[in-house]
């Protein structure tokens, strides 16, 4: 952990500052899958079109079409399975700076002790906790109106 603390130790520290911060760590979460499989999808797509690109050009020199449907589903599947590993790269680092934020918001209060976050960390985080609170106002709210429908 920052603090130079044992491996279990860090983990357990760790672990109950992410339970601490739950509604953060949940809003951002949500957020960063979502940018993820955005990334892997636009990733697959874009190399399975250029692939479409060079087999045309390639099939127009020969004539033959023939197995460029299967040529591009294999393109697919390889493209999708190296897009996933490159944006779990990203994936940990939005982990590794979430961690680092709620330590910061932990161990300093912004006024004697300053935040080392950016405040543009700090009012997209607060946004996404707000949405996720507004979310769950209107599920409680249907949940309420059902409950009294039936």
């Amino acid at each position: 952990c920052i603090t130079g603390e044992g491996f279990v130790d860090a983990a357990r520290h760790g672990l109950s500052l992410l339970m601490r911060n739950a509604l953060s760590v949940g809003a951002v979460n949500i957020v960063g899958e979502f940018v993820m499989m955005l990334g892997k999808v636009l990733i697959t797509a874009l190399t399975v079109l250029f692939g479409y690109g060079i087999l045309s050009a390639v099939a127009d020199e020969d004539g033959s079409t023939s197995g460029m449907v299967v040529l591009l589903i294999c393109i697919g599947v390889v493209a999708y399975f190296i897009a996933c590993v490159f944006i779990n790269v990203f994936g940990v680092c939005i982990d590794t700076v979430l961690i680092s934020y709620c330590y910061d918001l932990e161990q300093n209060n912004g006024a004697d002790k300053p935040y080392y976050c950016p405040d543009d960390l700090r009012k997209h985080v607060g946004r996404a906790e707000m949405r996720a609170k507004e979310n769950d106002m209107q599920r409680a709210q249907k949940g309420h109106l059902q409950s009294r429908l039936e």
